[in-house]
């Protein structure tokens, strides 16, 4: 089941929405607090996110935001995120980060959260830079400077280097994408 979080019934359900089963706690955290930022808004505006309020999360934070030339690119990235592609990440978009079919498939889910409004959960399997194993765990969330329109996408990452008995899960890619207005208020 999902990692609780929160005794409010509410936030249970959109967390089972959204995850649909058991994912780091880094993850559900958040989505609580992203889902606890809403004060009865269709998504929170970036002024209502505090750092100080989930020292807990930055390590594993990341926002995106288009660019000049139209592209996303990151904002902000945590340590945890930074680290794992080699730092710098800052400013890049994901052409810079990624191989290129790679990097066409996020900057499609990145335009998709936030021209649909929605969430998007994914869990992955894959190999780090030095070629070991690796589940990859995100949530990326659509904000804005009002409320209203999503101009900007926050999510965290969780990386998990694998022991042998970890490669046999029987899910090994998830995507779960959900509706920002289907999510209970």
């Amino acid at each position: 089941m999902i990692n609780r979080t929160t005794s409010d019934p509410v936030t249970e359900e959109c967390l089972r929405m959204i995850f649909g089963g058991p994912v780091p706690s880094v993850l559900t955290q958040f989505a609580a607090y992203w889902l606890g930022k809403r004060h009865g808004r269709l998504m929170p505006a970036m002024a209502d996110l505090d750092p100080l309020e989930m020292p807990w999360a930055l390590p594993h934070i990341f926002i995106v935001a288009r660019n000049q030339q139209g592209r996303f690119a990151y904002q902000l990235v945590g340590d945890a995120m930074n680290s794992r592609f080699g730092g710098g990440m800052k400013g890049k978009t994901a052409y810079d980060v990624f191989e290129p079919d790679y990097a066409r498939k996020t900057e499609e889910r990145w335009e998709a959260t936030v021209t649909h409004v929605r969430t998007y959960f994914r869990k992955s399997f894959h190999h780090s830079s030095d070629n070991r194993p690796v589940w990859a765990s995100r949530i990326s969330f659509p904000v804005s400077e009002d409320g209203v329109v999503p101009n900007k996408i926050v999510g965290v990452a969780h990386f998990l280097e694998l022991n042998k008995s970890m490669r046999d899960d029987p899910n090994p890619d998830i995507s779960r994408w959900t509706a920002v207005d289907q999510l209970p208020a």
